[in-house]
């Protein structure tokens, strides 16, 4: 029922309402169907929350698969790195030092 309709009905059922009438058995479903618009809005409102939470749980779930492949190329990287520390022997040098040839002497 669109708006205008709702309004036509509420106009009538106020004219009704003052003929002194016993309207009591028609009055639950003139306040439902004055109600329905409210229904709609609220139905329409609810349906879209629904499809943004679904969007979003697709979203979750692909950046926990994300974090998961990157959890284990690190875990890959980091015995890796190890392997090669420990496995050969690898000590690591400053390269930022000068190189030299001995100490310089001391003049007096």
């Amino acid at each position: 029922m669109n708006e205008e309709a709702c309004e036509q009905l509420q106009t009538l059922w106020d004219e009704l309402e003052m003929s002194r009438l016993d309207l009591s058995w028609l009055e639950p479903h003139v306040k439902s169907a004055l109600n329905m618009k409210q229904y709609l809005e609220k139905a329409t409102k609810v349906k879209q929350l629904k499809q943004d939470l679904l969007i979003l749980e697709r979203e979750i779930n692909a950046m926990k698969e994300n974090l998961a492949e990157t959890e284990q190329a690190f875990e890959m990287t980091r015995a890796n790195l190890i392997k090669e520390q420990l496995g050969f022997g690898f000590q690591e040098k400053d390269l930022n030092t000068e190189i030299g040839y001995g100490k310089p002497e001391l003049y007096i």
